[in-house]
């Protein structure tokens, strides 16, 4: 370190051990690494289990288009879920502002229940 310095060179503030590591820094890339591991799996299930039956229900067609992407756009970094399909921009997609169902067929797409709740299953 004094050779270091002898050069005119510094390091402020000094981080000599690992407990010089912000947690929360960490946490966040722990939870982006998990993600990346879990979710394209997740994708498969709900791919390899998506078949139109009697029962069913709309979703955001945006968000399922964006949800299938290796890394969705939707995903907040360091967060370990996305957004809830049902809510802002993407609950407008499936209901009108008087709380029935949106007319327009284009922003919206039929999942089946069992779709659904693997999809919950993952919001855990």
């Amino acid at each position: 370190m004094e050779a270091f310095a002898a050069l005119g060179g510094s390091l402020n503030p000094v981080f000599a051990t690992p407990d010089s590591l912000c947690r929360e820094c960490v946490f966040e890339l722990v939870a982006e690494q998990a993600y990346q591991e879990h979710h394209p799996g997740q994708v498969r299930s709900v791919i390899e289990a998506d078949e139109i039956n009697k029962e069913h229900i709309w979703i955001s067609r945006r968000w399922l288009t964006d949800w299938k992407r290796e890394i969705p756009r939707m995903h907040q970094k360091g967060k370990p879920v996305d957004p809830n399909p049902s809510e802002g921009d993407f609950g407008a997609d499936v209901a009108c502002p008087h709380g029935q169902l949106q007319p327009d067929t284009k922003r919206r797409i039929l999942i089946s229940y069992r779709v659904s709740n693997i999809l919950v299953s993952f919001r855990v």
